[in-house]
């Protein structure tokens, strides 16, 4: 090999090794940064998320609270556990609890519907939904809970409504602070999906959504309709082996490319963390 031929493969060798370490080197550090503002932004979306469906939980559960605790109202729910059905002031009663409490606050609020319970043996007296006045609650944990407490019953699902519901329930109470009934509202679902599902506008595969402890989705997701209690996913945060405390898994998840289903393998960043609804 000439001296000549030497000198230029030495040169383009000396030329070409150092851009292809620093390439590497950049793309590495590129790389890292990228994966460490990702991991950054979910976490905080994920604390964001968090607090607000906390917010929302809790402003609804005040909601009930301050119903429960009007005098008026009260006064009705002791009238109805007192009188016969028939009676003129039973009538009077029911109708002014529908037109000055129970409407309004389902008109206004989350509730898909507002009810109350007889306090002796789970009956619904009231409810905004005429059919099922009549029906027995007894069986259900928010009447057993609510009883005694403010009580809020993780997403499940009602054969009743023939669809996933949550529930809020808090006791009223008379003068002598003895229960005489529990008003109970079922809260709207898509409200709480839609919150989980607003973006930040950083990334178009963001996606935000609930799960229960078998993996259950309990909020639907960004990329999917009808999906609450019938549909699982699986990420590393979701498989986690987590307290065993009441609450949902809140997951933040952002995919290296759009995806039509949720629960299809893709490459992805996500983050997990314990909401605690009681």
């Amino acid at each position: 090999m000439k001296l000549a031929t030497k000198i230029s493969l030495t040169t383009h060798l000396l030329i070409i090794v150092p851009v292809i370490i620093i390439s590497t080197v950049a793309f590495s550090f590129i790389y890292q940064t990228i994966k460490s503002n990702t991991v950054d932004h979910i976490i905080s979306t994920n604390n964001l998320k968090t607090n607000q469906v906390q917010s929302w939980i809790s402003l609804n559960a005040r909601r009930l609270e301050e119903m429960a605790l009007s005098p008026s109202l009260r006064a009705y729910t002791k009238t109805l556990v007192s009188h016969d059905s028939g009676d003129a002031v039973y009538s009077e009663a029911w109708q002014k609890i529908i037109s000055e409490y129970f409407s309004p606050r389902l008109w206004y609020g989350s509730f898909s519907e507002i009810f109350m319970l007889d306090i002796r043996n789970g009956t619904v007296l009231v409810s905004t939904n005429l059919e099922h006045i009549g029906h027995i609650e007894s069986g259900q944990t928010y009447f057993t809970e609510g009883k005694l407490r403010t009580s809020i019953q993780g997403i499940y699902y009602s054969e009743e409504l023939g669809k996933p519901a949550m529930t809020i329930a808090t006791p009223v109470r008379d003068e002598q602070l003895e229960t005489t009934g529990v008003i109970a509202g079922h809260l709207g679902l898509m409200e709480l999906s839609d919150t989980l599902s607003l973006q930040s506008g950083l990334k178009l595969t963001e996606d935000t959504y609930l799960v229960n402890r078998e993996g259950y989705f309990v909020t639907n997701p960004r990329f999917g309709r009808d999906y609450a209690m019938i549909r699982s996913v699986s990420t590393e945060g979701v498989d986690w082996d987590w307290p065993a405390v009441p609450g949902w898994l809140l997951t933040v998840i952002i995919r290296e490319y759009p995806l039509s289903e949720p629960t299809a393998g893709c490459r992805c960043t996500a983050w997990s963390s314990l909401l605690r609804f009681m």
